[in-house]
């Protein structure tokens, strides 16, 4: 099983986050580059916090595809 590589702002490396009950958001370890998050036990309230984060990545992709198609 892969192991994700350190990260400090993350702090996926400790075991005790993996473990945490609280839910975080923070850059996703691999992917945190492209403007990629990790959810870390997400609740109701997480995801109510990310769909207006969503809704409006979806409209940013959507315009630069439209600008790339002219």
């Amino acid at each position: 099983m892969g192991r994700y590589p350190p990260n400090s702002t993350t702090r996926l490396s400790t075991p005790s986050s993996l473990n945490s009950a609280t839910p975080e958001i923070s850059p996703h370890p691999v992917y945190g580059w492209m403007s990629w998050i990790a959810v870390l036990n997400p609740s109701r309230v997480t995801f109510a916090t990310l769909v207006p984060l969503i809704d409006e990545a979806v409209g940013i992709a959507a315009e630069k595809f439209k600008r790339r198609k002219r």
